[in-house]
């Protein structure tokens, strides 16, 4: 219900916290039908397991339920809450800057700039029809029981 007025877009990264599936899963599923360019849940590899398996169960193929990152975030050896929070929102931006290095075009044809490379023409910098890059996102979801912190 919430999800669905907060209407997550591409430039929306939403992130499953509470580890409870009767809470995050309804998220989960907005999610995955949403446009979001990350989704993400916190939980072990077999609690990740079984997400998979609910989702499967609600009907979605394999490649949509891999856009779920889980566990969530970079593995960084994140012990506390703090430092948990900062590998996830590494992860977030790390996927928001792959996706938009994959949508921004390398100029000419025979160009010897690497894969993923970035153009810096500077005739393209006010072309309205390029896909811009961004150094943010529209939003973070987070989805959390009102005790959690």
């Amino acid at each position: 219900e919430a999800m669905a007025k907060l209407k997550p877009n591409r430039r929306t990264a939403i992130v499953a916290l509470t580890h409870d599936p009767k809470i995050d899963d309804p998220a989960l599923i907005a999610a995955l039908q949403s446009d979001a360019f990350y989704i993400g849940a916190l939980g072990s590899k077999k609690t990740h397991a079984k997400r998979h398996e609910r989702m499967t169960a609600a009907g979605f193929d394999a490649a949509t339920i891999g856009r779920i990152k889980g566990p969530v975030g970079l593995p960084i050896g994140a012990r506390s809450p703090a430092e948990i929070a900062v590998a996830v929102l590494a992860e977030v931006v790390k996927t928001l800057h792959e996706s938009e290095v994959e949508k921004v075009p390398v100029i000419g044809p025979t160009s010897t700039m690497p894969t993923g490379s970035i153009a810096t023409d500077p005739s393209m910098r006010n072309d309205p029809t390029r896909e811009r890059s961004s150094c943010g996102t529209s939003r973070v979801i987070v989805v959390r029981t009102a005790g959690s912190a």
